[in-house]
């Protein structure tokens, strides 16, 4: 049993390096391709930012929408955000029943006295369809 779980073991370790090895070939044409030069080493970063582009081209997918609604930058109200330079976002939908089916705050810049690292917090779950239904 050990003997097969071992060999089991090693060759999908041979198989996920060949793989790999070819995936990166893949994503350093791609690069290539998207930036008029030729690149022989793919940067940290590289992987996820390329893939997702070779995924946008090869799906037609468009980053702006998601399923029919885009996103719009829209104002704030007066005191409707904690700090001033926040930005609001509305996820909007083009069917007229649809319409915006919620908001997205961004607060991207640093400043004193702001939570350090990466967050997300919810500010309120949920849509709210009528007076009185969610």
């Amino acid at each position: 049993m050990r003997y097969t779980s071992s060999r089991f073991f090693d060759n999908f370790k041979k198989l996920k390096k060949e793989n790999t090895i070819e995936d990166f070939k893949k994503i350093r044409n791609f690069k290539s391709q998207r930036c008029d030069q030729r690149y022989e080493d793919l940067e940290p970063w590289d992987e996820t930012y390329f893939t997702g582009m070779m995924k946008s081209f090869a799906y037609n997918l468009d980053s702006t929408s998601l399923f029919g609604a885009t996103f719009h930058s829209i104002p704030l109200a007066p005191h409707e955000s904690w700090y001033e330079d926040v930005l609001k976002m509305s996820l909007h939908h083009p069917d007229p029943e649809e319409g915006d089916l919620g908001y997205l705050y961004l607060d991207l810049n640093s400043r004193k006295g702001k939570y350090p690292g990466c967050a997300n917090f919810a500010i309120k779950g949920g849509r709210r369809l009528s007076e009185t239904k969610y």
